[in-house]
């Protein structure tokens, strides 16, 4: 679903930058957002209540310890998710006013400056949730190097004329 609202917010976005219309540039980026957010939230909102179910299929119900941990787990997952979505969303507006540049340093910083290395050390220190929220920073990371990207090159003052 997120994939589908990336691709809705290049085509508005690139459709309001082609006109010079700042206002709905930032209204549909905006909207996108929030509507991948709303998409996420509601979908492990969703899981709930079938997650002893997908629980036990990994481990025993009475086994606390590892209840404790798939519920920390989650939450990670959860929260990794709502960047991810933000960062699709802000890809998205970014492609539709051409700033593909931006969105190739981004992923080169996430990849290689904080994922890699994050990941590299939680992976020899056998922390696995730890692994998985090294993730969630990167992510959370990613998606403010990709919106401070699309503020700094904003192009509300930078459309072309018509």
């Amino acid at each position: 679903i997120v994939c589908a609202i990336e691709s809705a917010v290049l085509v508005l976005v690139g459709r309001a930058y082609g006109s010079a219309d700042a206002d709905g540039m930032r209204r549909h980026l905006r909207a996108g957002m929030l509507l991948a957010i709303l998409c996420v939230v509601a979908f492990y909102l969703l899981l709930i209540p079938f997650s002893d179910r997908i629980l036990a299929i990994f481990a025993p119900a009475d086994s606390a310890d590892f209840r404790r941990f798939a519920g920390i787990f989650l939450l990670s997952m959860a929260i990794r998710d709502v960047f991810e979505a933000l960062q699709r969303v802000t890809t998205g507006a970014l492609r539709a006013i051409g700033r593909t540049n931006s969105i190739l340093i981004a992923h080169v910083i996430y990849s290689l400056v904080v994922w890699l290395p994050l990941f590299a050390l939680t992976t020899h220190l056998k922390w696995p949730l730890a692994t998985w929220q090294t993730m969630t920073l990167a992510c959370a990371i990613h998606a403010i190097l990709l919106t401070w990207s699309w503020h700094r090159h904003t192009p509300y003052h930078h459309c072309p004329e018509s």
